[in-house]
């Protein structure tokens, strides 16, 4: 993706071990966290692909992905979604993630 706007990027996480979605999620959770504080950005947008199981570990990995960006980006929380879309093997996640650099525009988080 690409942003006529210099102060908007787009990074794609990928967990750096083998492991359950969780564990991974977190790994990755905790990337972003980097990318943003090393490029004075906020997160404001979080595509999070996972491998589709049953609908109730669907629903888990929604609400364990929202308390997990709550705590992480307690301020500024971007939106997300969960795709059911299985990501390259042999990860259990990958994550699309927007960001914006402070102060090149005004967001808005509810």
């Amino acid at each position: 993706m690409f942003s006529k706007n210099p102060g908007i990027f787009y990074r794609t996480s990928l967990p750096t071990m083998v492991g359950d979605f969780y564990s991974q999620l977190d790994e990755c959770f905790a990337s972003l966290r980097g990318i943003a504080q090393d490029s004075d950005s906020d997160l404001f947008k979080l595509v999070i692909f996972h491998d589709p199981v049953s609908e109730d570990e669907n629903l888990k990995r929604h609400v364990y992905a929202r308390k997990l960006l709550a705590k992480a980006f307690t301020e500024k929380c971007p939106t997300f979604i969960l795709v059911c879309q299985v990501p390259v093997p042999p990860f259990a996640v990958s994550i699309e993630a927007g960001f914006v650099k402070r102060g090149s525009c005004q967001t808005i988080y509810r």
